[in-house]
């Protein structure tokens, strides 16, 4: 699917589709990231036991030094790939706002193409203004008084501690090595079949497949709802939907066909809470920063917008001079043709057709894997 094949009206469900597509991918990423750890951990307290079957703890303390350099190894890969995650997330709504500027500002009104200047003036902004939304989010404190940074010290050496800690249990205690790898299991959380899961669902689906098929949605092993690899994704669903939002809201407060917002409920959402709430509310004031309104929230924003005779007539008279319609709007686009088509392809509105594309070797190159 390319931009242009995107309703303008269906454009915000489609960013959310995007955006799901993003989140499950991470999700495979990170169990295999953290999957390699625990099998290699499994595998060398397996190693260790006796005839009896209990470790042997004087070369179970050699696993020291090994767990701290590959957990440590692992984390700053979780971290490459979250970070670059969080961009992906925040560079969605740029094709958004393409699909609907190109929708509202009519071909009737367009005088000629952008210039390639134009076009360099509005990319350079898009850029500063992800970075500036990332930056913002990347700083806000959650409700336990930490910020981003923060949590992602505590996911790694807090993660690294408890590992240590039941290593150090086992010096001390007569410990199966049957039991001891169960409770790695358990502390890491890493489902060994969530990567080929994540994969087979992303490529080898197709939309009416995948809507038929609820295998692995609400049931799987025990582990996938705790541990480290559970702190993982509950910290980069919550994240990714911040970073999505925020540029989001900044679009809309800007783009003049947009009057206001609606929650809508997420398909996969599970259970009624404040969401349903908002939902059943609404329209919004459009620059209102109301999403994700809990931890690991999957709801997304739908813009409400001007019917497209009445934007025309307010575009028309603009350009002759006979109101301020579009001058917030030009200069935040930072285009002096501003009534003129935005090119269909542009970097950072990319990435709305690349989440939404089947692609695994195109979104794995996104994210610089």
């Amino acid at each position: 699917m390319t931009l242009r094949d995107i309703r303008p009206r269906q454009a915000g469900r489609q960013q959310h589709r995007a955006l799901m597509r993003l989140t499950l991918f991470v999700m495979g990423e990170t169990h295999r990231i953290l999957g390699e750890v625990q099998q290699w951990l499994v595998g060398a307290v397996q190693s260790l036991a006796d005839d009896e079957g209990n470790i042997d703890t004087n070369r179970l303390r050699g696993l020291d030094g090994q767990l701290e350099s590959r957990f440590r190894q692992a984390i700053q890969r979780w971290v490459t790939l979250f970070a670059a995650a969080r961009e992906q997330a925040a560079s969605l709504p740029f094709g958004v706002l393409v699909i609907q500027h190109n929708a509202y500002l009519q071909p009737a009104l367009f005088q000629e193409d952008m210039t390639p200047d134009d076009v360099g003036v509005i990319v350079q902004g898009w850029q500063q203004r992800r970075l500036r939304a990332l930056q913002a989010t990347q700083q806000r404190v959650y409700g336990d008084g930490l910020q981003l940074s923060q949590r992602i010290w505590r996911l790694e050496n807090g993660g690294l501690t408890t590992l240590r800690n039941t290593l150090n249990t086992a010096y001390t205690e007569r410990t199966s090595a049957v039991g001891l790898a169960r409770q790695i299991e358990a502390q890491l959380g890493a489902d060994q079949d969530m990567p080929r899961w994540t994969r087979r669902r992303l490529y080898g689906m197709t939309a009416s497949e995948r809507a038929g098929d609820r295998t692995g949605l609400l049931t799987g092993t025990e582990n996938r709802s705790r541990g480290i690899a559970y702190n993982a994704l509950r910290l980069a669903r919550t994240e990714l939907q911040f970073a999505n939002h925020a540029v989001s809201a900044e679009i809309a407060t800007h783009a003049p066909w947009v009057t206001g917002q609606h929650v809508r409920l997420s398909p996969a959402h599970p259970k009624s809470d404040i969401c349903d709430q908002w939902a059943a509310g609404g329209p919004y004031p459009k620059g209102d920063s109301i999403l994700p309104l809990h931890s690991q929230c999957m709801c997304y924003r739908e813009d409400a917008v001007m019917d497209k005779s009445q934007f025309t007539q307010q575009v028309k008279g603009w350009l002759q001079g006979n109101n301020t319609f579009l001058d917030d709007y030009q200069a935040w686009l930072g285009a002096q043709r501003v009534t003129e088509p935005l090119p269909w392809t542009m970097s950072l509105a990319d990435s709305l057709e690349l989440w939404l594309s089947n692609s695994q070797g195109a979104q794995a190159a996104a994210l610089r894997l």
